[in-house]
């Protein structure tokens, strides 16, 4: 379920960025990437807190990235 929830959101003509609210890198990502100009729904924020899987999250990210964050 974590992999296909995170497969959904990424897409080849958009742009996605799994985020902790908290995390000070999360917040200059946001900023950096909320100067430039996307196409309306082509950049989406997933706030991984939010989720009832977050661990299970960072561990899929770990598996594919080789980080969790």
């Amino acid at each position: 379920m974590t992999r296909e929830f995170v497969q959904s959101k990424i897409k080849p003509d958009k742009v996605a960025v799994f985020i902790k609210p908290t995390c000070p890198y999360c917040r200059n990502a946001i900023k950096l990437l909320n100067k430039y100009s996307f196409k309306k729904g082509h950049l989406e924020f997933i706030d991984i807190t939010t989720q009832d899987d977050m661990d299970g999250i960072q561990d899929y990210f770990q598996q594919t990235t080789g980080a969790r964050t």
